[in-house]
């Protein structure tokens, strides 16, 4: 991480997570998915985003919780991840926070080769686990989106 980051802080179940502030576009309410034929099983679905389709990625399954229906209560992070535009489903988007480098433990310090995590960051009280976007989709899952929404454009 760089020697100071501000984080988005989110919450899915009763933990706490984050992505760089940068990688960030916005935070929108829940709503309806229409279902995207042939994309990854994370995918919950697509939505219109001010005339651009968003890919809505099941954030549980990712972090290898029980999935859920989605809820009305529930909240869009609309993130840049490796050139795509995704937005992760969560329960809650907590704010921000300011993170000192030293205040992060290297994910290797923590559960060595942990895909898609960057490290964690200690607050007074509890963790936040910093996802690396660029890596929170498998290449194969990346490929398999990307194929799914240029078969939908061509509809």
């Amino acid at each position: 991480m760089n020697s100071f980051s501000r984080l988005v802080v989110f919450q899915v179940e009763d933990g706490r997570y984050g992505v760089r502030f940068e990688d960030v576009e916005r935070v929108v309410a829940a709503v309806e998915l229409v279902p995207l034929p042939d994309a990854p099983d994370l995918v919950l679905g697509v939505f219109n985003l001010q005339g651009n389709v968003v890919p809505a990625i099941d954030t549980r399954l990712r972090l290898r919780l029980p999935s859920r229906e989605l809820r009305v209560s529930d909240q869009f992070l609309v993130v840049r991840a490796a050139g795509r535009v995704l937005a992760l489903v969560t329960d809650r988007v907590q704010g921000i926070v300011e993170a000192a480098a030293l205040e992060v433990t290297a994910t290797d310090h923590v559960v060595p080769g942990l895909p898609g995590v960057e490290g964690v960051l200690r607050l007074p009280d509890g963790v936040v686990v910093i996802h690396d976007l660029a890596r929170f989709l498998s290449a194969e899952d990346g490929l398999r989106l990307d194929a799914a929404r240029r078969r939908l454009a061509s509809v």
